[in-house]
């Protein structure tokens, strides 16, 4: 018995298209694996444990094709994983070796394998199929450069190697973590060349057949008694294919007490990126032969060439067509093709204008809907949208009298196959997809809080009441200083709102006040269900000499998986756009991956975000690491080069660096930048957590400042630079009670980083990057600043963090004034907020508690205080119906 599931599909949240095959718990991969699809995955309760090898569709493309793999493997390493084996086209290994700075895993063995001949393992055999691209390739250059690609990646996964420790605090700042072994292998001026230099229109793409084993016939015991078998081991021998011998030499052999084997049919995965490969795509044999299974050893991959194969013109039962925005699956063509697989095949269509763009991470939607009830202006209503276009009805597969069987990928789709018994649940999936009206989600679960939380009544009536006659007023235009926030619904339910909003003044007040921060990722690690990875958007006002509105210059700080799917799924694709446009420069505090994954997708949608229209130069603040992944992935991005990105190395910024390296063109950079952003200033501070980490503090024109801490163990260098911010964004990954998992993590607790706020008299402060072990807002959120500062004297401290109990004195933790002038905000995903509403969160406290007390306790107690999936937690259940909805004895999907 085996199972084939649609895992994931393209929205807003994540651009995979995966199609799993699960052999007795056994599970395989076959499509593409983008950034949010571990998130999916821990949403719908797929064990990434569990799989065991993934073949990768297509071409090599970040984006959209393997941007998900790289922080799944790691995942997979922290959980056990000893060994991985990985198929895709001549560019895979070097796609992995581009990333060799920040991917260390000294215990996992990684092999990555081109796909040229027949893969036979255990249950199935695959054959890879290239469609053919337009121009040729020097098959020897690609050879050349794939081994070199390949050495990289076995340093990077070398299954042998272990890290140092620190053995007393003098050490500590000599312990080389992954980062650090990273570093001492592979050199950041070194530069790896692209085995295959096609670009995306003129490679090959890669597609799969999928043959599953035949399945032995049942054993008819009547008949192996009726030739004289005696009962007992001997009927076992029969099944396992050996022969039984009697004393007078005379035979049964297995095939006369065996009903005929049952031939599954075939599975094909096609990856269609351009309306050009259509055309080459249907010339290939799809019915070819593929290699015996007896042919070598499960697991091996075998030459076609020198071995025995299955009979030609095997049926097809199932086609999972992965296509590009461009290709017409309903052309006169394609229709052809689709019906040259026969009447029976079912076609399930990966294509964006056919996908609706429904929610993925339904729980965490539940939590911004609950906020939304109480603060609106805080959280921006999610976008979904209905697919652009629709399957007509002649090809629809719930279309009983339908030319041909076509359904789009939906993520659940399901078929379970059993000998001859296949069910599927693609007739439930097609009527109850998640593209439920959200209008209707958020009405239920408001009539949910109500009724069973009646002491949030009012304080919901009175933030809806609020936000209503905010939205009228700005459709009114008498609402001038929100004019940076038109599309962005920000702001917060505050009594004194209303009136510092009305005033004109030009004064620091009112500019600072209207400093915007959205938080995309408020995690750490890896992503989880209720919190993404690291991302943070600081918008910064700018406006004229008559006081009106003029511009806003936008910073991001960090860009961790998904980020720019997070912008998409919070906007929608036009305000999306809009605010890629505004952003001018991104920091980089280290390499691990939860803080930069996202970069390479976020670039080139900022890229295509200008249209038509020449890219304004984005701005890249990163170890020099960062330079190196963006340079070898130019190769196969051309949009991504100088003129569409400028970079600075971490290093040259900081105060009074005096390096021993060339500073390139970093003195006309900055000065760009500087202009650009409109800033004073910029200064880095080293970081006290991996190599290569940083802190930053910017300076602009208008005397904001804003200081990022990173992840950071509490830093005297980033106190002085940081010294008299205005925002200071610090991490605040443990409670003061895991404080010696913070020093060993290299990580500060929210204490300390109050603490930090305090010694640099800021006056704005965002805490973020919480541990994922707080599926929800931190109990310890409560405490107030002054009770943090003063509980900073009983923490056990390292040498990193003594210096803030010498500095955080009694009369500091007594200074009234500090602590009632700071305004401190504790970061959820989704939240925008303007400096002005900081510290106003209380009544959010009361809606999440109801929330994880209520419509989350089943959820909350299965997750036992974690949304990670690890290797001894209780798998949940697949989003699929117990007994599906549609049975079909005999033939038709899979066995013949």
């Amino acid at each position: 018995m085996f199972t084939i599931q649609v895992v994931a599909s393209p929205t807003s949240d994540v651009e995979s298209s995966i199609l799993q095959l699960d052999f007795n718990g056994n599970k395989y991969l076959f499509g593409r694996v983008s950034e949010g699809t571990q998130r999916v995955f821990v949403e719908n309760g797929v064990r990434i444990s569990r799989i065991r090898q993934i073949f990768l569709s297509g071409q090599s493309n970040w984006s959209s094709q393997m941007s998900g793999l790289p922080g799944m493997l790691l995942t997979l390493a922290d959980q056990g994983g000893s060994y991985f084996r990985i198929y895709g086209d001549e560019n895979l290994a070097w796609s992995m070796a581009t990333l060799r700075h920040a991917i260390f895993r000294q215990q996992m063995q990684l092999q990555l394998c081109a796909a040229k001949t027949d893969m036979v393992n255990e249950f199935f055999t695959v054959r890879p199929v290239e469609v053919p691209g337009s121009v040729s390739a020097e098959k020897e250059d690609i050879a050349q450069r794939s081994a070199r690609a390949e050495t990289v990646v076995k340093k990077m996964f070398p299954c042998n190697a272990t890290l140092s420790s620190p053995v007393n605090a003098a050490a500590e700042e000599h312990e080389l973590d992954e980062i650090g072994h990273a570093s001492k292998l592979f050199s950041a001026n070194t530069f790896l060349t692209i085995p295959d230099e096609r670009v995306a229109s003129e490679a090959p793409s890669l597609c799969y057949i999928i043959q599953p084993h035949p399945v032995r016939g049942k054993f008819q015991a009547s008949k192996a008694i009726e030739l004289g078998v005696p009962i007992g081991p001997a009927f076992r021998k029969l099944t396992e294919g050996v022969p039984f011998r009697f004393p007078d030499g005379s035979v049964v052999t297995p095939e006369m007490v065996l009903e005929p084997q049952i031939r599954m049919k075939r599975i094909i995965i096609l990856d269609i990126p351009e309306e050009d490969y259509v055309d080459r795509t249907t010339r290939i044999n799809w019915f070819t032969m593929v290699s015996d299974p007896q042919a070598k050893a499960p697991g091996e991959a075998t030459d076609v060439h020198l071995t025995t194969s299955l009979a030609e013109n095997q049926a097809v039962g199932l086609v999972f067509h992965i296509l590009g925005k461009n290709v017409d699956p309903f052309s006169d063509r394609y229709v052809a093709f689709m019906k040259s697989f026969g009447p029976d095949c079912e076609h399930i269509i990966s294509h964006p204008q056919y996908m609706p763009d429904s929610l993925n991470f339904i729980r965490a939607a539940k939590l911004n809907f609950s906020l939304r009830l109480v603060s609106p202006r805080n959280f921006s209503k999610l976008h979904v949208s209905s697919a652009s276009k629709q399957i007509p009805l002649q090809y629809k597969l719930e279309n009983k009298k339908s030319e041909l069987k076509v359904a789009p990928s939906l993520t659940g789709i399901h078929y379970r196959i059993k000998a001859e018994d296949v069910q599927s649940n693609i007739d439930d999936v097609l009527n109850k997809s998640k593209t439920t009206d959200i209008d209707q989600v958020e009405r239920e679960l408001q009539n949910d809080v109500l009724e069973k939380a009646p002491a949030l009544k009012r304080k919901i009536a009175r933030a809806q009441y609020k936000y209503q006659t905010y939205m009228n007023r700005l459709e009114n235009g008498s609402h001038n200083t929100d004019a940076m926030t038109k599309g962005y619904e920000s702001s917060n339910d505050s009594e004194s709102e209303s009136s510092e909003s009305e005033s004109m003044k030009f004064n620091e007040s009112h500019i600072f006040g209207d400093v915007e921060f959205i938080s995309l990722g408020t995690g750490s690690a890896l992503p989880s269900v209720y919190r993404n990875v690291s991302g943070t958007i600081v918008r910064v006002p700018f406006y004229n000499d008559d006081v009106s509105y003029s511009h806003v210059k936008s910073v991001l700080f960090d860009c961790g998986e998904s980020t720019y799917f997070n912008i998409r799924r919070l906007y929608g694709p036009v305000k999306c756009n809009e605010l890629l446009r505004e952003v001018k420069c991104v920091f980089i505090s280290h390499l691990h991956a939860d803080h930069h994954l996202g970069l390479l997708s976020f670039i080139q949608r900022r890229i295509a975000a200008f249209g038509v229209e020449s890219p304004e130069p984005l701005f890249i603040i990163s170890p020099i690491q960062i330079k190196s992944f963006l340079d070898e992935w130019g190769q196969s991005i051309p949009e991504i080069n100088s003129d569409t990105v400028r970079f600075i190395d971490c290093r040259m910024l900081r105060p009074g660096n005096n390096l021993p390296f060339s500073t390139g063109n970093f003195i006309s950079v900055f000065s760009e930048l500087s202009s650009v952003l409109k800033l004073r200033s910029i200064t880095t501070a080293r970081a006290i957590h991996c190599q290569n980490s940083y802190s930053v503090a910017l300076t602009f024109e208008n005397g904001f400042k804003v200081s990022y801490s990173g992840d950071t163990r509490p830093n005297k260098e980033f106190v002085d630079i940081g010294l008299g911010t205005t925002l200071l964004i610090h991490e605040a990954t443990m409670d003061d009670s895991l404080v010696l998992d913070a020093q060993k993590k290299r990580h500060s607790t929210l204490s300390e980083a109050l603490g930090i706020a305090r010694c640099m008299s800021a006056r704005y402060v965002l805490l973020t990057h919480f541990s994922q072990r707080y599926p929800r807002l931190p109990k310890y959120s409560c405490v107030s600043a002054k009770e943090r500062l003063a509980g900073i004297h009983s923490l056990q401290e390292d040498s990193h963090g003594r210096f803030l109990k010498s500095s955080i004195g009694v009369d500091i933790v007594a200074d009234e004034s500090w602590n009632q002038r700071l305004k401190l905000a504790m970061g959820y995903d989704g939240m925008t907020m303007k400096l002005r509403e900081m510290g106003k969160q209380g009544s959010w406290n009361d809606v999440v508690s109801f929330l994880f007390g209520t419509v989350f306790k089943e959820e909350s107690l299965q997750e036992s205080d974690s949304d990670t999936v690890s290797t001894n937690s209780k798998p949940k259940k697949l989003r699929i119906p117990s007994t599906p909805k549609r049975k079909r004895k005999g033939s038709n999907i899979v066995s013949e």
